[in-house]
């Protein structure tokens, strides 16, 4: 609705959090719009028209909660996606198969990860987080599931610092034609896990 950055582009998730934010305000607004008029008018709720302020109370529930679930993940700064890109010699996501703010969804979790980049038959991943010394396999994990019903079996290598992770996505050659479509095709399957 708001959204312009598409899905894997730089900026998609504060993007979409913004997006998420106004959508619970305007329906929060709403409903305490009802809730305060029956007030003043009628001098109690009791009447159908709070019907209305409790059937908004659900997508208002769901936005905010996607909201708050997103709110903990932590894009890269500009400086930093300025430095990456730099060292790839690349500007305005024109990297074959490099994405930003990638947030993979899974009945267990969310997992955040700054960049993902499929490229000639390999997935490298960046993943600025605290936890990463901890669940460094778990992250891995999560983009295993993401392809899983794949038949193509892509070595996934996770980097927790941005000079390594601009260092293997440049070394990885440029692939054929059959090989980018095949990239394209897995990082197509990552990015439908993805909020």
């Amino acid at each position: 609705m708001f959204n312009k950055c598409k899905k894997g582009d730089y900026g998609y998730l504060k993007a979409y959090r913004r997006e998420k934010l106004i959508i619970s305000l305007i329906l929060a607004a709403m409903i305490a719009f009802i809730i305060v008029s029956m007030l003043l008018l009628f001098g109690d709720t009791g009447r159908v028209l709070i019907v209305f302020a409790i059937l908004l109370t659900l997508p208002f529930a769901k936005f905010f909660i996607a909201w708050i679930v997103c709110a903990k993940f932590t894009p890269l700064t500009t400086e930093e996606y300025d430095r990456l890109t730099d060292m790839l010699g690349e500007k305005d996501n024109n990297i074959s198969g490099l994405k930003f703010d990638m947030v993979i969804s899974q009945y267990e979790g969310m997992k955040f990860y700054q960049s993902i980049c499929v490229k000639n038959g390999k997935i490298a991943a960046l993943v600025l987080s605290k936890d990463y010394g901890i669940l460094k396999k778990e992250y891995k994990t999560w983009i295993e599931k993401a392809v899983a019903d794949s038949k193509y079996n892509y070595p996934i290598t996770i980097f927790n610092d941005i000079d390594s992770y601009a260092k293997k996505v440049k070394s990885i050659s440029t692939p054929n034609d059959k090989t980018a479509l095949i990239d394209k095709h897995i990082l197509e399957k990552i990015t439908t896990t993805c909020v």
